[in-house]
């Protein structure tokens, strides 16, 4: 879902457009509060 990048300052980005998502459940599916726990989402 997110692209990744990385910085040699934070380590791990995750850019994610989710606005694309049509209710907060649908955080659930695709795994967000991985991408929270493993980098730094923008």
């Amino acid at each position: 879902m997110g692209q990744r990048y990385q910085s040699p300052v934070v380590g791990t980005i995750y850019h994610m457009d989710l606005y694309r998502l049509g209710k907060p459940e649908d955080l659930a599916q695709i795994g967000f509060e991985e991408y929270l726990d493993s980098g730094f989402c923008a």
